[in-house]
């Protein structure tokens, strides 16, 4: 049985599963924005790390992340800032928005 814990960074290799806890530090949606960009509906939904890098975006750690459940279906769009190999459903998320699901 797989448990969450609160962060585990010194094991940031590819494929490590994550859980979405907030996006942003938030764990709702700001009144003014847009549909497209609502990536709190994406709360609670589980994700693998795409490559373990850990890039500073907007003062945050931050590492790529491929989602299980497809961005198109809940009407989201994938940034530039997203541009890899696998580009559907990666997002870059901030490491203190995402708890690490541990097996022991």
């Amino acid at each position: 049985m797989a448990i969450q814990c609160a962060h585990d960074g010194q094991h940031l290799a590819p494929g490590k599963r994550v859980l979405l806890n907030s996006y942003m530090g938030l764990s709702c949606t700001p009144s003014a924005t847009q549909k497209q960009y609502n990536y709190w509906l994406l709360l609670n939904t589980k994700g693998a790390l795409v490559d373990g890098v850990v890039r500073e975006l907007k003062s945050s750690p931050s590492v790529l992340v491929v989602f299980d459940q497809s961005l198109a279906s809940l009407g989201l769009v994938t940034s530039t800032l997203e541009i890899t190999e696998t580009t559907e459903n990666v997002l870059w998320i901030a490491l203190s928005d995402l708890k690490f699901v541990c097996r022991y």
